[in-house]
């Protein structure tokens, strides 16, 4: 997601708040979720409020500042190489919290998938969590880090020819590999510990980033993006 890029300023400010606010966060989370600060009994309802407040800001941050004028203004008080610096690092501090608030849900929910045996679940797990992983990182391999349209769309126009179409390793196979098969790590993270709620905020997450694509970044790609000529 671009909130923490080391061949990028790296000792910039916004990159030691990033790594701060990381750090702090995650020993929060520790704190909250595992070291005795909520207990178990109410453990899970926080971890669904945390998701919930996640998903808020993370999808309607996303559709405020991509969809309204808010991204001018941004750009007018603050140029664009600070905007953009400034916009990855907030959106890569609220999609590392996607993750911890998913795992937060599955970690208190824990056991609720009774019936199928051990192994089966376990082996579905961990096909999961390969296929999605190694997905994802074979996309972004192949595709490089800067294949990420969010940046064109707060800027408003293509900031290079990473938007040209790509037909070569998993998009040979995968329409959109990131978004899809890319995703399937939650599915199998909340399967492996037999979590239902775990499970429910995956898909949730997961159909809530199609319909951003589709209503949002698609016609965005196709209007930017669509006469141009795909790469060898």
């Amino acid at each position: 997601m671009l909130g923490l890029r080391l061949d990028q300023a790296a000792w910039s400010p916004t990159f030691i708040i990033w790594a701060s606010l990381f750090v702090a966060t995650a020993l929060l989370y520790g704190h909250l979720f595992y070291w005795g600060g909520i207990k178990a009994a109410r453990a899970l309802p926080w971890a669904m409020a945390y998701a919930a407040v996640m998903w808020v800001l993370y999808y309607g941050g996303l559709c405020v500042v991509l969809g309204t004028r808010v991204r001018r203004w941004m750009i007018a008080r603050w140029g664009e190489r600070e905007t953009q610096r400034n916009f990855n690092a907030v959106m890569g501090i609220v999609f590392m919290h996607q993750g911890l608030a998913q795992g937060a849900v599955a970690d208190c929910s824990i056991g609720q998938i009774a019936g199928p045996p051990g192994w089966l679940m376990l082996g579905g797990a961990i096909v999961l969590i390969a296929l999605g992983t190694g997905v994802k990182l074979w996309a972004t391999v192949t595709s490089s880090l800067d294949i990420y349209y969010y940046n064109d769309m707060l800027l408003g126009r293509p900031l290079s020819d990473s938007g040209d179409a790509i037909k070569h390793g998993p998009f040979k196979y995968f329409k959109n590999p990131m978004y899809g098969v890319g995703n399937l790590q939650g599915y199998g993270s909340a399967l492996l510990i037999g979590s239902w709620y775990g499970l429910a905020v995956a898909a949730l997450y997961h159909a809530s980033l199609y319909v951003f694509y589709f209503v949002f970044e698609r016609p965005f790609v196709m209007r930017t993006y669509a006469s141009r000529p795909a790469k060898a």
